[in-house]
């Protein structure tokens, strides 16, 4: 950058006003205006590698500021940056170049401006480089896949799509058991106190609860309501399939009381974890046919789970936004591995990762049995883990989380309308 456009930048200043009647003023706005619109035009589809270290030292209460941004633009930074800032100051005018407004044109005459010497500033080596955008006669730009050419992989991919829609009409007014086990580390070292501190009141937690799976209309063809019958091994009620009497004969009022149910069974939740990606079917809609085009598929090897042979079949998410939906609705894109029995497509295990950023690790685990009642394959057990990798600069989860989830008694209930069911709320 010009050495004019520093000294300039460098010079804002304070509210009473200042000189700008020198001559050798005015032709350092007018050139420095100049280039910050020619920037604004060259400054744009342009991606750089980030290095970002924050510190505080004290929890000082500090109002919050905030830049003006289009309301697009502003999804986009709450959602993937902002989590990431540390201090009590939430903020989003940490943008490298949102100082060169101020030398626009346009902007000029809302500040006072005066010369305050002159330096020398190093070259500066750069790590820029541009990248294509979509304009309204161009199409998407495709984004880098996994080879899905290979017969082999398609012919699964079309057999699994195939196991997987037929699933999502069988697999609704089900009931089934669940053992809950919930797991927090109990210390945890905080920076700013220089030592261990109780991460958790309640550290351990164990609920059994009848478990209703019923069928959507929306993206996500499965919902779970949850009614917890029992705490560390005490009863909280009498065990009445309470969910399945309400679901079975539906009123108007039917979602309200359910809703009420699942709010109850919430409150046993242990840890800072606030998720609705612990449904434990829930991986299967990456494969359903509509779906498997925003993923990028490839093949592994061939195992045995038990006495199934099975392939591995990997994926990631490709396009955006993403099925699941991250904090502050940005995307939280997955991805992880299917182990499909080879013979009957059949999906034997699903594990998941989600994109919460490099130094979190969330990650979703179901094994699957076969149910001879049912004719099909059910979720047996669901893992859960939400941790920082050790030493992370970034606290996404300060206290790690673990849960084991494991289903039993599954059967079939009849609903006797067709009353179509909402989806819990979060």
């Amino acid at each position: 950058m010009p050495v004019a456009i520093l000294a300039a930048t460098a010079a804002l200043l304070s509210a009473a006003p200042q000189a700008s009647s020198p001559r050798e003023l005015a032709p350092i706005l007018e050139r420095a205006g100049r280039y910050v619109v020619e920037y604004e035009e060259k400054f744009q589809d342009i991606v750089a590698d980030e290095t970002y270290t924050q510190s505080t030292r004290r929890a000082d209460t500090r109002p919050t500021v905030t830049a003006v941004a289009e309301p697009q633009a502003r999804r986009l930074t709450q959602g993937s940056d902002q989590r990431y800032n540390i201090g009590p100051a939430l903020r989003d005018i940490n943008v490298p170049t949102l100082s060169l407004m101020f030398l626009h044109p346009k902007n000029q005459s809302r500040f006072a401006w005066k010369l305050a010497g002159k330096r020398r500033f190093g070259s500066v080596d750069s790590n820029l480089r541009r990248i294509s955008t979509t304009t309204a006669d161009q199409s998407p730009a495709s984004p880098p896949v996994l080879s899905t050419s290979s017969v082999e992989l398609a012919d699964l991919l079309r057999r699994v799509g195939e196991y997987v829609a037929e699933y999502e009409r069988s697999f609704s007014d089900l009931v089934a058991e669940e053992t809950y086990a919930q797991r927090m580390t109990g210390l945890r070292y905080d920076e700013r106190v220089r030592g261990w501190v109780t991460a958790c009141t309640v550290c351990r937690r164990t609920t059994r609860a009848d478990l209703v799976f019923v069928r959507l209309a929306g993206e996500i063809p499965w919902a779970s309501y949850r009614d917890v019958f029992e705490v560390d091994g005490r009863p909280v009620r009498e065990h009445e399939e309470r969910l399945v009497k309400l679901l079975s004969n539906p009123s108007p009022d039917t979602q309200e009381q359910a809703r009420k149910l699942l709010a109850a069974s919430a409150a046993y939740n242990i840890g800072p974890v606030k998720r609705t990606v612990n449904l434990p079917t829930l991986p299967l809609l990456f494969l359903l046919p509509r779906n498997q085009e925003r993923f990028a598929f490839r093949l592994g090897g061939r195992r045995m789970i038990g006495m199934t042979e099975v392939v591995e079949l990997a994926f990631r998410e490709t396009s955006r936004p993403t099925l699941v939906r991250g904090p502050w609705d940005s995307d939280l894109p997955a991805e992880g591995r299917f182990w499909v029995n080879a013979a009957r497509a059949a999906v034997v295990r699903t594990e998941v990762e989600f994109a919460f950023g490099a130094e979190a690790e969330a990650r979703v685990t179901t094994e699957y049995r076969p149910e001879p009642t049912l004719a099909m394959w059910v979720p047996a057990e669901m893992r859960e883990h939400f941790a920082d990798v050790p030493r992370a600069k970034v606290k996404t989860f300060p206290a790690p989380f673990n849960g084991v989830a494991r289903y039993e008694r599954f059967r079939r209930f009849t609903v006797s309308t067709d009353e179509k069911f909402a989806p819990p709320p979060p």
